[in-house]
């Protein structure tokens, strides 16, 4: 059976070995600290499309389809410049072996997209271009808690304090061509920057009949890499009510990286001591970008829109998220006197694995007035988490989302308001080796926009 230190990064604690035979140097492992969600749908993208659930590759037509389908930027009517953002998030935290209820989470304002569409690239009403900034992934949470059992059998007390971030963004430059009134293709490059950081305490102290047991230990590791990305898409005008949509996009050549991680940590029991430390300011860190492929059919009529989109993401085999040729030092001290033993011990791999995962996302729109000046928009989607079991840093919950909103539009300009709620929830969660925990996750955000088209 897979030991808890294997679900989430963390940093060493004392084994119970430790109190039966110090001299037997076992090395404090690591083990599960913080919480990092690396879902693949947790950022509303797009002044449309980030109102309707993501449901945008058969109709992709304006700055956010360099992300969803760069065959849409020739469906464009007119030039523009966009901008979406949202503000968010609110993340819940309840473990179930806390004597009181506590709960981690943060909110943070996420530019979304940037974006800018040009018509008739080359004086040819058949090319457009696109360039956009989108930040595909924002996951950012805190959580403090405490246990306070000193009259239980055993009496036992822990304070435990984590907090994570994981971002991605992606720059793109894309072309787009109509190939007659049916058919459009179209393709990107872009250069994505993934970066994550994770930081985290833990006091566990356990009063035995025989004496006091306590470990106290800490951790941090950070990594950024930045990757190209190459995609292509394709749109087909079945019928005059009847879109059809596909895309794909690759995983990422690697062109830089960087990383840092370091934990301390103490144990004792009785007169027996020890403490292990690590430090490297540049190990290998590494990030798997997956395949990612969607298809999508959309149905327009004169006031209304409906879209559904399947997604897809390929997975991997575990492979070292961490790795240094560094190594550990344990230093033992048994309380009898004798010199302490110094040992080193090799870096043990962090390691991550992704999940072959398939999502829906559905949404649409209602335009209120004849003239669409008023447009409703309502989508739901679902964010299946791709961490494998073999993963030791990232946590695996599944989320789903509702997004509702309305745009009007007036000489050219284009404003969007409404808001996306997500939920998911994971039950027995281990954290630092010493709780279980029900992780509930709820974000809110409210999602704004404007566009310009000329």
């Amino acid at each position: 059976m897979k030991r808890r230190a294997a679900r989430v990064l963390g940093i060493a604690t004392a084994a119970a070995s430790l109190a039966a035979s110090l001299a037997a140097q076992e090395v404090l492992q690591p083990s599960g600290f913080s919480l990092t969600l690396p879902n693949y749908g947790m950022t509303p993208i797009g002044q449309v499309a980030g109102l309707e659930g993501g449901a945008f590759v058969a109709r992709a037509n304006d700055a956010s389809s360099n992300w969803y389908n760069p065959a849409g930027l020739a469906l464009a009517e007119r030039s523009s410049v966009s901008s979406s953002a949202g503000t968010y998030q609110s993340f819940s935290l309840v473990p179930e072996a806390l004597t009181r209820d506590d709960s981690g989470g943060s909110s943070q304002t996420v530019p979304a997209l940037v974006g800018v569409v040009v018509k008739n690239l080359f004086n040819d009403k058949s090319w457009t271009a696109g360039f956009a900034a989108v930040r595909t992934n924002s996951f950012e949470q805190e959580t403090d808690a405490q246990i306070d059992d000193l009259f239980g059998d055993p009496g036992r007390f822990v304070d435990y304090s984590a907090d994570s971030q994981y971002r991605r963004n992606e720059y793109s430059f894309g072309v787009g061509y109509a190939c007659g009134r049916a058919w459009r293709f179209g393709a990107t490059l872009a250069v994505a920057n993934t970066s994550l950081r994770a930081v985290g305490s833990l006091l566990n102290q356990r009063l035995d009949p025989d004496g006091l047991f306590a470990e106290l230990a800490t951790r941090r590791a950070s990594g950024s890499i930045t990757q190209l990305r190459l995609a292509a898409g394709a749109q087909y005008q079945l019928t005059p009510e009847i879109l059809l949509g596909a895309t794909a996009r690759s995983p990422g050549l690697d062109l830089f990286r960087s990383g840092e991680f370091s934990y301390d940590a103490l144990g004792h029991l009785g007169a027996g001591t020890a403490t292990l430390a690590f430090f490297d300011p540049d190990p290998r860190f590494d990030y798997k970008l997956p395949f990612q492929a969607s298809v999508g059919a959309a149905l327009e009529k004169e006031r209304f829109q409906l879209e559904v989109d399947v997604n897809f993401a390929s997975g991997s085999s575990p492979y070292d998220l961490f790795s240094s040729e560094r190594t550990a030092v344990l230093i033992v001290d048994d309380g009898s006197g004798n010199p302490p033993i110094v040992t080193d011990f090799p870096f043990q791999d962090v390691i991550s694995e992704n999940k072959f995962v398939v999502n829906v996302a559905a949404g649409g729109s209602y335009a209120l007035t004849k003239n669409k000046v008023w447009t409703l928009h309502f989508g739901f989607n679902t964010d299946f988490s791709p961490v494998g079991d073999a993963d030791t840093y990232f946590s695996h919950v599944d989320l789903y989302g509702l997004t509702a909103g309305i745009s009007g539009t007036v000489e050219g300009f284009t404003a969007a308001v409404g808001f996306n709620y997500q939920w998911g929830d994971a039950s027995n969660v281990p954290l630092a080796d010493v709780l279980q925990s029900d992780i509930s996750v709820k974000s809110w955000a409210i999602i704004y926009s404007l566009a310009y088209r000329f």
